[in-house]
């Protein structure tokens, strides 16, 4: 168990990089909606995986502060809580959704098929690793290593999904609706488990 000390450090930095992520993706959000005409109609999922990540890291900073007044408030029991949810949260709200906006945006902003391509390999083995790595959400709430292996699948699958599937606009929104909503009862899944 941590002690009060470390619940408010860590409450801390999640406001921080949670902040900061959450501006880099209302920024990157702006600068391609102020440019919404000038790109490929298909930009929008990746813009809609942007807006889901800024408020989920937006919401998962306003948890984490939350966690920081219940320290002050000295109720020891709901902070360990807070810190959970936020952590989940920012992960599969946040994060997740802001690297997968990556390569769609890149297929809709470019035709150049290395640049294309090479993002979705970094992506894909990005996500994937993260998700079988001891640091992800995944790893931490759960020891057994066919959740992992599950979740590592499901993202993968989706992510592959949505990178091919862009060009087949009914398919391409669907999916991408379907998988924010995956994402959604991931961080819920794994809300009090970190």
């Amino acid at each position: 168990m941590l002690s009060r000390k470390d619940v408010s450090n860590e409450a801390v930095i999640g406001i921080t990089i949670c902040a900061f992520l959450g501006t880099v993706a209302l920024f990157f959000t702006g600068l391609l909606i102020a440019q919404l005409a000038a790109f490929n109609p298909n930009i929008k999922v990746g813009i809609l995986f942007l807006i889901v990540a800024t408020f989920g890291l937006i919401f998962s900073a306003i948890v984490y502060a939350n966690a920081a007044g219940e320290i002050n408030t000295k109720k020891v029991d709901s902070e360990h809580e807070f810190i959970a949810i936020g952590n989940s949260i920012s992960e599969f709200l946040g994060i997740y959704p802001f690297i997968i906006a990556i390569p769609l945006v890149i297929n809709a902003i470019t035709d150049d098929p290395f640049l294309r391509t090479s993002t979705f390999i970094i992506t894909l083995l990005s996500i994937v690793a993260y998700t079988f790595s001891r640091f992800s959400i995944v790893a931490r709430a759960s020891s057994q290593k066919s959740t992992r292996i599950l979740v590592g699948i499901i993202m993968g699958v989706f992510l592959t999904l949505l990178n091919f599937g862009q060009n087949t606009q009914g398919f391409f929104e669907t999916t991408s609706v379907i998988f924010l909503v995956i994402l959604t009862y991931l961080a819920y899944r794994f809300r009090y488990n970190t």
